[in-house]
């Protein structure tokens, strides 16, 4: 571990998750003004400011595990050739700003030939409100939470390298998943592969949104669906429990012209089934 002083600015950006194609690399603009610390690993950067180190030393360990998490998650996807592939810098920013705010964070791709360079904003964890919650109650302060959230922007980044690796297909030919697929993947992956606490407590709360009001998920010339955040966690939690985690890759994987495609290929099922079993599935205990 390397921690080092320096002058950097960022690239000011107002979306959540952006994502861009170029043939050439991607600069980080600084402001000349904001002093940041290094932290330097082999898959990642943190900036951060000195007064944090502690946040900073935290957030190393839950990118480390993160990145063993997406090792063992994709292990059948050559995540070793994936991660040489990423250039990551990730910037803990010492008061709330518009890239980063109170459960607030940003992530910003750039893919090129050489692969892909990416950002990751949060706000560091300690400028976080003693108060503040999230959508079932629990402190965004807390550890549990804030892992949670750097599995979810970091496994974006993971999810777009493999999706880029094909050569034909659904995304590459520009027919993209629904935005509950990609927010549900990364929400679902940020649940089972943090805490024990996400894993076992928030994974319930979560699904307990959806089993007490089942209709946020509904059959309409394909799923409509109210967020895309708690419900699509909802539907990739089942299509893991019931399908596995192979058919599921194999979703993101197909060479088939459209995501329903692949869907039912993968899955072998059509929506109406799908919405059935998933309903079914939401009854048990």
């Amino acid at each position: 571990m390397r921690i080092i002083q320096t002058s950097l600015c960022i690239l000011v950006l107002y979306t959540i998750t952006v994502e861009t194609e170029g043939a050439g690399s991607a600069n980080i603009v600084v402001p000349k003004d904001e002093k940041w610390s290094v932290i330097d690993s082999d898959f990642y950067t943190i900036h951060y400011s000195k007064v944090f180190e502690k946040d900073a030393l935290k957030a190393k360990t839950f990118l480390d595990l993160t990145i063993k998490a997406m090792r063992e998650e994709f292990s059948a996807h050559d995540p070793n050739t994936i991660l040489r592939q990423i250039s990551c810098n990730v910037f803990l920013h010492p008061k709330p700003n518009d890239k980063a705010g109170d459960g607030k964070s940003l992530c910003y791709t750039r893919y090129t030939k050489d692969g892909c360079q990416a950002e990751l904003h949060f706000l560091t964890q300690s400028m976080y409100s003693a108060e503040s919650k999230n959508v079932v109650g629990e402190l965004k302060k807390a550890d549990y939470t804030f892992h949670r959230y750097v599995v979810h922007e970091y496994s974006s980044i993971f999810l777009g390298v493999i999706v880029r690796s094909k050569l034909r297909g659904w995304f590459r030919n520009g027919n993209n998943a629904p935005s509950w697929f990609w927010q549900g993947y990364e929400e679902y992956l940020g649940m089972v592969h943090s805490s024990e606490h996400s894993r076992i407590v928030t994974y319930q709360k979560y699904l307990d949104i959806v089993r007490k009001n089942p209709s946020r998920i509904k059959v309409a010339f394909g799923l409509q669906i109210r967020d895309p955040y708690v419900d699509g966690f909802a539907l990739l939690a089942f299509m893991h429990d019931c399908f596995g985690r192979e058919r599921v890759h194999s979703v993101l994987t197909s060479d088939l012209e459209t995501f329903g495609e692949a869907m039912k290929c993968s899955l072998e099922t059509n929506l109406t089934d799908f919405h059935d079993t998933f309903k079914e599935w939401l009854k048990k205990p």
